[in-house]
């Protein structure tokens, strides 16, 4: 399966051989995202590199917001994330741009949290929380547009809302 024994001036190793050739009591790991059944392949590489008696690296985005929080191994943090002060993530946790964790919260273990959530109660393991998707509301139901509508550009005077 290996197409090749280099990758950007880095050597290529079969993971079934990873250990002869990078002890663990020198290297850490970090399993790679990917494009299909992500998180249980995360999972999957996660629990055989701990077999092998590998520990595990995380990334935290130098762009995340977070206060000393307990972070486990093999999460991936991307940007624009706040971890709020006592706020707990478990291992192998993918968080996606954009999430806010009020203080105190728990993600569980292989959990994924998509982006712009805003996490107010403990995850369990094995959870995806994931944010409804932004929609286009008419603006005759946004009482904001209606205001806005009423008053036009130039001073107060009131002008008839469109269509």
């Amino acid at each position: 399966y290996l197409k090749r024994d280099s990758f950007q001036g880095r050597p290529v190793v079969p993971f079934e051989d990873l250990e002869q050739h990078y002890s663990p009591k020198e290297f850490r790991l970090f399993a790679p995202m990917s494009g299909s059944a992500m998180n249980k392949n995360r999972e999957k590489i996660y629990l055989e590199g701990k077999k092998k008696g590998y520990d595990f690296i995380s990334y935290v985005s130098s762009k995340a917001t977070k206060f000393n929080n307990k972070i486990g191994e093999n999460c991936f943090i991307l940007e624009d994330n706040t971890l709020q002060p006592f706020t707990h993530i478990g291992n192998n946790v993918v968080i996606y741009p954009g999430a806010r964790f009020l203080g105190g919260v728990v993600i569980g273990d292989y959990s994924l949290i998509g982006a712009n959530c805003v996490v107010t109660r403990d995850v369990p393991s094995k959870s995806i929380m994931m944010t409804p998707p932004s929609r286009v509301i008419p603006r005759s139901l946004s009482p904001v547009a209606r205001r806005s509508d009423q008053t036009s550009i130039g001073g107060d005077e009131p002008v008839q809302p469109k269509g």
